[in-house]
């Protein structure tokens, strides 16, 4: 039996995807503590000392961002019945690096993308935009108090307003004015109660640099299964972009475009480590994305051996990992 059974929209799913992301956390919980890196570089900080504690909330709270991101998905008929592919691709992103399995201001961040870009999706076909052009830029504000980097999604928004309706320059400072909201609130609220959110000078270094990518053979084997993931992908994307209608199309023009914008907001974010510590970072388009061909392939059996084979290559990295540190 296959996991790609998640391509159905069975109620029953909604315990077996908590049960198969906790096949990555339980042994979590039994690894040799270590120092864990921060994944987020925010104003608003957000974590648990009790190591335990955070594997728990980042347990739940990894969940609840797959639930949401599967109905953002399957209120917009992206996949017909319906299905739990994208939670799946999810939680299996979240978990290539084991630093993402602990709650951080990330997995936050998150939450507010997923509802950024559901948002942005509803913008086409409406008359009066800017309250979604409002929301989505609120969101996006929100987002970047945990990460700074996803102060870049606002070029995401502005491509979808460009693309998908007429742009004009009231509707683009109804977006910086949903960015600025959240901040100017929450520095307000710092200022009154007397905390200082810097401690020291305020640096944004915004210089690109391209992330760096070193692997060791198993890692290779990774990325030339997750290459020919990707591949495929692109192709039952864009064959199932040419068949939708014309509102589909907007939606979907929205995913690609979040996706891209958040790849190369990577070249601002500082993160120049192993390739695999930067997927959870573009987790929400990138598992749509991904769902694409899992769902619609034409030879079930081979989309049904390649995930295994992902499905593979990361549980031996995540393993090897554990049993190494132990």
């Amino acid at each position: 039996m296959s996991l790609l059974l998640f391509r159905t929209n069975h109620p029953i799913y909604l315990i077996l995807l908590p049960i198969f992301a906790m096949i990555f956390w339980g042994p979590a919980f039994f690894m040799t503590p270590e120092e864990m890196s921060p994944l987020t570089d925010g104003m608003i900080h957000m974590g648990f000392e009790n190591r335990t504690a955070g594997l728990i909330c980042g347990w739940l709270v990894s969940i609840l961002s797959a639930m949401l991101l599967n109905q953002v998905v399957n209120e917009r008929e992206f996949f017909r019945p319906g299905s739990y592919l994208p939670g799946l691709m999810f939680v299996l992103l979240m978990v290539t690096t084991t630093n993402a399995l602990i709650f951080s201001s990330l997995h936050i961040a998150h939450l507010f993308t997923i509802l950024a870009l559901r948002r942005c999706m509803s913008i086409y076909g409406k008359q009066k935009y800017q309250q979604e052009a409002f929301d989505a830029g609120f969101f996006i504000g929100i987002a970047a108090l945990f990460n700074y980097y996803h102060v870049l999604l606002i070029v995401a928004l502005l491509l979808c307003l460009l693309l998908i309706v007429r742009i004009n320059l009231r509707v683009v400072l109804v977006s910086v004015y949903g960015v600025v909201t959240p901040w100017l609130f929450i520095l307000t609220l710092f200022y009154v109660i007397g905390y200082q959110p810097f401690t020291g000078e305020l640096n944004l270094n915004l210089k690109p640099h391209i992330p760096t990518f070193t692997f060791d053979r198993k890692g290779w084997w990774f990325i030339a299964i997750f290459g020919l993931v990707v591949l495929s992908s692109l192709f039952h994307y864009l064959y199932s972009f040419q068949r939708s209608t014309l509102k589909m199309k907007a939606e979907k023009r929205v995913v690609m475009i979040f996706l891209i914008i958040q790849t190369l907001s990577l070249a601002f974010s500082g993160l120049y480590s192993n390739g695999l510590f930067l997927l959870p970072f573009i987790a929400v388009p990138l598992s749509i994305f991904l769902s694409f061909y899992f769902f619609n392939s034409y030879i079930k059996w081979v989309a049904d051996l390649t995930f295994l084979a992902w499905l593979g290559i990361v549980g031996y990295n995540f393993y090897a990992f554990i049993f190494l540190a132990n």
